[in-house]
């Protein structure tokens, strides 16, 4: 690999998912380096109260021998690791020591919270600080904090990638920039979240939602506390990264009108479905205002009904409105809904999850499937480390 470019990646959280991208990391490093000329680095392992480190690269063998001997007890140390272990505190320390000779890239993996963004947001904030690109799974330091974020990387010259945060495998935010760029896209609806639409789908066959739930739980796609997902958080705040990328706005949670399925009616349930006209939990943002005609433009295209002087109404795109302009751009709701006979979101069997974009130009454009489960969302982490190389952020 001589005259192959080097670049560190830092692994925040070695929970199932993350080490899951090791393993990914590991098996694709060689196909990454074909694609982008860019020989990726395992170069530290950050957990909540240790960091293992190595300049030259961690082998994944030593990296999980570690972490299991964590989980028993010896402190993490094995007689052929080759790493230094250092403390928690450590994780500025180490990217500075990166960033003296290599270019970076911070993989956020440990648990979210949509209410606070930690501990991911202080990671990633620390990261793009010090000059690092990032990939997140975590949807909390989103959901709190996106615009600063993303401003932050544009002001760093750094890539902020997200594919894992938004419905894991299903590439949501990715066929909304790439595949439709340009399009104006009015409406965005989507099943985002796969334990839900697995209880539903149960429910629809006659099973009581608490037998549903428990058999969620017990094949792994259910934590133990299932609110964030029955009680529409999880969709929610998947819908709003998504909105928030697609128009550039700043939406917060308190901006979504939310319902979640845990007051729902088995026997409707079953009989909706019966009569072809499946429950889903759907998440949807509709603009009530047209995109604008050029970016110098400030008014909308045309007319928006709900405001006392419509054409003075700025669009849903470009800079984010401001607080009080919130409500009459954008529509956020997330759900339960009869999906009418014949629509995409009514076969959707088990965890699958869908997303339709909406546009003038392109019409509908729906995506469906991916794998809800560790190696999917580990596999989107791999795809955006891959965009960020092709893309030129790191190099």
């Amino acid at each position: 690999m001589h005259g192959t470019t080097r670049v560190a990646i830092v692994l925040n959280g070695a929970g199932r998912v993350g080490r899951k991208f090791i393993e990914l990391l590991d098996e694709k490093s060689e196909l990454i380096r074909k694609l982008t000329g860019v020989h990726p680095v395992l170069t530290a392992v950050v957990t909540k109260d240790a960091v293992l480190f190595s300049k030259e690269g961690l082998v994944p063998r030593d990296v999980f021998d570690w972490l299991g001997a964590r989980r028993t007890g010896s402190g993490g140390k094995t007689g052929s690791l080759k790493g230094v272990i250092l403390g928690s505190g450590d994780y500025e320390s180490v990217l500075d020591e990166i960033g003296r000779s290599m270019r970076g890239v911070v993989v956020e993996a440990t648990p979210t919270d949509i209410w606070t963004g930690e501990p991911g947001l202080s990671h990633i904030t620390k990261a793009i600080s010090h000059g690092f690109s990032v990939i997140t799974l975590s949807k909390g330091p989103l959901v709190v904090a996106f615009r600063n974020l993303l401003s932050l990387a544009r002001q760093k010259g750094v890539g902020l990638r997200y594919s894992g945060a938004v419905a894991a495998a299903l590439p949501t935010v990715d066929t909304a920039i790439y595949s439709m760029a340009g399009a104006d896209i009015y409406e965005i609806e989507g099943v985002l979240n796969g334990t839900t639409n697995y209880i539903l789908n149960r429910m629809s066959q006659g099973e009581p939602y608490e037998e549903a739930l428990r058999k969620a739980q017990e094949m792994g796609i259910a934590e133990a506390n299932p609110t964030l997902d029955v009680e529409g958080y999880d969709s929610a705040a998947k819908l709003l990264i998504i909105a928030n990328t697609v128009w550039g706005t700043d939406f917060g949670l308190s901006d979504i009108e939310r319902e979640g399925i845990t007051g729902l009616d088995g026997r409707e349930v079953q009989a909706l479905y019966a009569a072809g006209t499946p429950v889903r939990l759907v998440a949807t943002a509709r603009r009530t205002c047209a995109p604008r005609k050029s970016s110098r433009s400030t008014q909308c295209d045309w007319p928006n009904p709900g405001s006392p002087n419509p054409s003075d109404r700025p669009c849903g795109t470009g800079d984010p409105p401001n607080a009080g302009e919130k409500s009459g751009l954008v529509e956020l709701s997330v759900r339960p809904q009869a999906v009418p006979k014949g629509h995409p979101f009514g076969v959707l069997p088990g965890t699958s999850k869908a997303v339709k974009f909406s546009s003038r130009e392109m019409g509908d454009v729906i995506v469906s499937g991916g794998a809800s489960d560790v190696t999917g969302a580990a596999a989107s982490c791999i795809k955006d480390l891959i965009h960020i190389l092709e893309e030129g952020w790191v190099g």
